[in-house]
């Protein structure tokens, strides 16, 4: 299966689509996304890229109890998909929880190569840490 086929397939949800058409009407519209898992978040976010122009995205991924399962070739791919950010958001600023540096080492790996002005990634292990950052930077 190819990333087409699985934006795809988000495009074709109809819960997806209301969040997306929220996003996009409502500026100030949060949305809290549970159990995601592995690279399902980065392909959420790249899907409603493509669907969603000027807003100002916080992402706040729990990623403690996760454990990263894509090849460390399939990062080009992420990281082109991220870096189309700049002609769809403003800004967009991604806090990333961890407890092991197997999950640091990945989210650094992704945040050096995405070539976005307004993305912005950084590694938390404390939750309310991650919180102030989105919120206040």
């Amino acid at each position: 299966m190819k990333l087409q086929d699985l934006t795809g397939l988000y495009l074709q949800d109809k819960s997806f689509n209301e969040i997306a058409s929220s996003l996009k009407n409502t500026p100030e519209t949060r949305i809290h996304a549970k159990g995601l898992r592995g690279s399902s978040l980065p392909l959420l976010i790249s899907t409603v890229t493509r669907l969603n122009d000027g807003i100002h995205l916080l992402i706040l991924e729990d990623a403690r109890e996760g454990d990263v399962h894509f090849d460390i070739n399939q990062l080009n791919k992420l990281s082109e998909q991220l870096s189309s950010i700049d002609s769809k958001y403003n800004s967009v600023r991604h806090a990333v929880l961890v407890e092991n540096a197997r999950n640091v080492a990945y989210a650094t790996l992704i945040n050096d190569k995405i070539e976005a002005r307004a993305y912005k990634l950084k590694v938390f292990f404390e939750k309310q840490e991650a919180e102030k950052w989105l919120l206040y930077n």
